[in-house]
């Protein structure tokens, strides 16, 4: 059994859709390019980390046979606040959600309000999936569940 969400551009096209096993020991995550769900194409495949003491995200990029992945995403994933850093250490983006209260009741409120902050030379359109995925392997109602430091 599978979970689609599609990530849509300003014209509501789909940019790309993220796939999700829904039966697995441990979240697993597919990321396709456009309405394409066949995890044979995948750009690349999360999966959250379950022997670990401290929640992170695993990301092995398509052509990856090594059990290392290629990017990992550690932090507090229950305030939000976590980077997105190489198999060598190199800091790629940092997504932030706290520290912003909007002014206008017209705004949505401010759990939907997120900072992300994306180094040079790095694909900001994978930096956003990746916090997409983030947000679905780590919901909202775990967050006292979550062995956050």
């Amino acid at each position: 059994m599978r979970s689609k969400r599609f990530i849509l551009d300003a014209d509501g096209q789909p940019v790309c859709n993220l796939v999700s096993k829904l039966l697995t020991l441990h979240d697993t995550t597919y990321l396709c390019p456009g309405c394409d769900a066949n995890s044979d194409t995948h750009l690349l495949q999360a999966k959250s980390g379950v022997m670990s003491l401290r929640p992170c995200m695993k990301v092995f990029l398509r052509g990856n046979t090594s059990l290392e992945p290629d990017i990992e995403l550690t932090g507090f994933f229950s305030k939000r606040n976590y980077r997105i850093v190489t198999r060598d250490g190199i800091l790629l983006a940092e997504v932030q959600r706290d520290g912003f209260t909007p002014r206008s009741s017209a705004l949505p409120p401010a759990e939907a309000y997120y900072y992300v902050r994306v180094l040079t030379g790095v694909d900001t359109a994978l930096v956003l999936a990746l916090a997409a995925l983030a947000d679905d392997m780590f919901p909202e109602r775990d967050a006292d569940s979550l062995a956050d430091d």
